[in-house]
């Protein structure tokens, strides 16, 4: 069994990688060439793709913790997106 602080902690380093692939996405859309805008959509597709998955994985985190389901408050916040 995991503890909540660990769950949270994963939760973090996991935003961490959402926010880096939501920039990556606006950058990249910011200034790509029309010539390349199929690879561009495949590339946004990807990393919003992984996101949402970064915020299951977060909730998924809590399953195995000893109290079993994240603070209201951040249950609230990851669900509300």
């Amino acid at each position: 069994m995991g503890t909540s602080v660990g769950a949270l902690q994963n939760c973090k380093e996991l935003l961490g990688c959402a926010i880096d692939n939501l920039n990556t996405s606006f950058h990249k859309l910011g200034g790509f060439d029309m010539t390349n805008f199929n690879k561009a959509v495949d590339d946004l597709r990807t990393w919003l793709s992984a996101t949402l998955t970064y915020q299951g994985t977060c909730l998924d985190g809590f399953l195995n913790t000893t109290t079993a389901m994240p603070p209201p408050r951040c249950a609230t916040a990851l669900n509300s997106s």
